[in-house]
């Protein structure tokens, strides 16, 4: 079993790397060079609701999690080395769907 703050460490560095990360590519790149002009951030479509983004967000995130788990992290999976296929094929699906509405984040803190 995990401890209960095991969750909120994760939690509290995977946002922690988020905005590690946003600061690299903003000391990077100039946003005005920048082609998206938001350094790849994920910006909802014209078009669509603030409720229907998330819901896809979270439906895809759904997803790969549950394809994560029952192949990779489940034990009484059958995959072996061919989860990487089920978990590439997961967040190919994903990025299909996503990326028009709202650059496909599949990642919470992503979008943070």
């Amino acid at each position: 079993p995990v401890a209960w703050y095991q969750g909120v460490l994760n939690v509290f560095f995977q946002i922690l790397g988020s905005l590690f990360g946003a600061l690299i590519l903003a000391g990077i790149f100039d946003c005005d060079s920048d082609m998206t002009t938001n350094l790849g951030s994920n910006v909802i479509a014209p078009g669509y609701t603030d409720g229907q983004t998330i819901l896809g967000e979270v439906v895809m995130t759904f997803l790969l999690c549950m394809t994560v788990f029952e192949t990779a992290v489940n034990l009484d999976s059958n995959c072996g080395r061919n989860s990487c296929i089920a978990i590439g094929f997961s967040v190919f699906i994903a990025h299909l769907l996503l990326l028009p509405i709202d650059g496909c984040s599949i990642n919470p803190t992503r979008s943070f």
